[in-house]
């Protein structure tokens, strides 16, 4: 018969492992996420007013955004973005084409409204990381002060922890690592677009920190994100699925949408 003790590690152990990640955060930032979900593979967004989700495949590399207010759902990956990109590219040149022959405030009226412009794939900025030698305590967690320069200018402070330290299992951790880098990859495809539909598809392009943010602050617009708590507990599958009944749609339909919105 196996020993109370030995019995009790191995119940503690398979709680432990089963358990998933739920990270909530406090800031000031219009519209940002207050809770992200961490399930295997699988990371949850939820919108602010929980009317939509965002979910994100790590093992498939496919974003699924889920609107529960009108029951429907479509995915990307990130040939459909390219696809998507490129007919939408094709699209504004297409619009360009038909105004130049107007008078130029005109057009550059029409463009403005249209939400396009002429101008060419802007460069991709150079992000650094540069851990400083300052350490505070972020809601009771050790992290190491940290600054984020682009093109040679300060624009952002973090204070970064380890994993170990904030509570965040080693894989869980690396499923939320990959999702920035999925998501950036997706955000330099989409980069040369303009206009609404852009900020649906491209998320930041936030560097890869080494370690876990407990607190970003913006300096460009004054921003703010905190991590408030973090809790391990065991999540439904069903919530990282779009709900019984719920519609797929297209992805480019659903480009051509959020640019028609963006004409009002």
């Amino acid at each position: 018969m196996m020993p109370r003790t030995a019995t009790l590690l191995l119940v503690l152990t398979a709680t432990t492992a089963s358990a998933d990640t739920v990270i909530h955060f406090k800031t000031n930032a219009p519209g940002s996420p207050e809770q992200m979900a961490i399930k295997g593979d699988k990371v949850l967004i939820l919108s602010p007013q929980r009317e939509g989700r965002f979910v994100m495949d790590t093992a498939t590399e496919t974003v699924t955004m889920i609107d529960d207010r009108e029951k429907r759902y479509f995915q990307i990956d990130s040939q459909t973005v390219e696809q998507t990109t490129g007919m939408v590219e094709m699209m504004r040149q297409a619009m360009l084409a038909q105004l130049k022959n107007l008078p130029p405030e005109q057009r550059k009226m029409m463009e403005e409204r249209l939400g396009i412009t002429p101008e060419a794939t802007p460069p991709l900025p150079t992000i650094e990381i540069r851990p400083t030698t300052s350490k505070i305590k972020v809601n009771g967690v050790p992290c190491t002060l940290t600054d984020i320069v682009t093109d040679r200018r300060k624009t952002a402070e973090a204070c970064v922890a380890t994993p170990k330290a904030a509570g965040i299992s080693d894989t869980d951790y690396a499923t939320m690592q990959k999702m920035f880098r999925i998501s950036r990859k997706l955000a330099e495809k989409t980069r040369h677009m303009t206009g609404p539909a852009a900020g649906e598809f491209a998320q930041s392009l936030a560097p890869e920190l080494d370690g876990f943010p407990m607190e970003v602050k913006d300096l460009t617009n004054g921003n703010h994100v905190i991590v408030s708590k973090i809790e391990t507990r065991k999540l439904k599958t069903s919530d990282f699925l779009p709900g019984a009944g719920y519609q797929k749609i297209n992805p480019l339909q659903e480009m051509q949408r959020l640019m028609g919105d963006g004409k009002r």
